[in-house]
């Protein structure tokens, strides 16, 4: 079965973490063991005393330990998403690589340095000089800009891979454990049962339990992405609107000011950059749901405007034509949020009502027609 199932089931390795064990509290459970699976004949009986209860009662606790923490349900999410995150990371390198050899042919006649100057020492220099650059220039600069951005998103991309590695990581050492924690309850039940179901009632609830548990397992799921993409969606709107505060603080730095108005100019952009991969990342977590702002298109144009930035900023026509597009951007983010939100509470009032009264009768039921067979747990 799969990562999401109750059930005990191998998770994948990863080799690149060390093996620190995270330790549930189980009672006096021995967890370290798997019990090999056997069939019925093989089942050895065993006597119904105050000892084997204790110790079904210690290995439900353990269980219900980590179901709580959903922590397979968390390992196949992250799982999935660390994919992701190593999918974007080699398009972004891909892409850097390319934007190297465009980069690399206007170097070669237009920076005396070959290649050693930043876009900072470009411009403070052009500055420096009066001089206003030219249409080359200006699209040198474009590319040093793009080059710059591209190597702030490997970056980030590569520390949310490794913080998220770090997380799957664990999450492997603690879905080990209560799996084995699985694998000894059902050993200890087909030994007081001798494999079979304790009557043709527990078969029906066990199966009916199961459906609803793995619907309540899907929901869970959906939950979980919808409040990550949330999350990512207000830190998108909060970056917006410090970047186009921002670019407008620009328009009151005098010309001659290069390191302040560089300075405002890369604080726009960074923020413009970490608002699209927030953006995109909230897009990734729901790809079958349509944004009703802010798509796909949108990032794409925002990401675009991004490029031209250290060139929008040396007249007053493109600042202008900038400054529209980032606040149009913001106002369209936060028109994002509020959808988002609203969302959030209607599941909330439609999801709250049916989980009590569908999911928890037959759990009660199961639980305590198990505690009413005779001579059983």
């Amino acid at each position: 079965m799969g990562c999401g199932s109750s059930k005990h089931a191998s998770l994948r390795e990863n080799p690149d973490k060390p093996q620190k064990r995270i330790v549930e509290e189980s009672g006096d459970v021995d967890v370290g063991m798997v019990i090999p699976e056997k069939g019925a004949a093989q089942i050895k009986p065993v006597e119904i005393t105050v000892e084997t209860l204790q110790k079904y009662l210690d290995l439900e606790k353990g269980i219900q330990g980590f179901e709580k923490r959903h922590v397979l349900d968390n390992y196949q999410l992250k799982a999935e998403q660390m994919d992701q995150l190593e999918k974007n990371l080699k398009a972004l390198q891909d892409s850097k690589d390319l934007q190297s050899q465009n980069l690399h042919k206007l170097q070669c006649s237009l920076d005396e340095t070959n290649g050693s100057q930043s876009l900072k020492q470009f411009l403070f220099e052009k500055s420096q000089k009066g001089e206003p650059l030219n249409e080359d220039q200006e699209e040198y600069v474009d590319l040093l800009n793009k080059q710059e951005v591209l190597v702030r998103q490997i970056e980030s991309t590569s520390k949310q891979k490794d913080e998220l590695k770090e997380e799957v990581a664990s999450l492997v050492i603690d879905g080990e454990l209560v799996q084995k924690l699985y694998a000894q309850r059902d050993e200890l039940l087909d030994a007081i049962f001798g494999g079979a179901y304790g009557s043709a009632l527990e078969n029906r609830l066990e199966k009916e339990t199961d459906l609803l548990l793995e619907r309540l397992n899907h929901v869970r799921q959906a939950h979980f992405k919808w409040k990550q993409a949330h999350g990512m969606v207000r830190k998108a709107c909060a970056q917006l609107g410090t970047a186009v505060h921002k670019w407008k603080e620009l328009a009151n730095i005098p010309d001659n000011d290069m390191e302040q108005r560089y300075y405002h100019a890369a604080e726009t952009r960074n923020n413009l950059v970490a608002a699209s991969q927030n953006l995109q990342g909230a897009q990734e977590f729901l790809p079958n749901i349509t944004f009703p702002y802010c798509d796909e298109d949108e990032v794409t144009t925002l990401n675009k405007a991004v490029t031209f930035i250290f060139t929008d900023m040396q007249t007053p026509e493109r600042y202008e034509h900038a400054l529209n597009c980032y606040h149009t951007t913001y106002r369209r983010s936060g028109a994002l949020r509020q959808w988002f939100d609203q969302k959030k509470n209607n599941d909330r009032k439609a999801m709250f009502p049916w989980l009590p009264a569908n999911v928890l009768p037959p759990v009660k039921a199961l639980t305590v027609h198990k505690w009413a067979l005779p001579g059983g747990a």
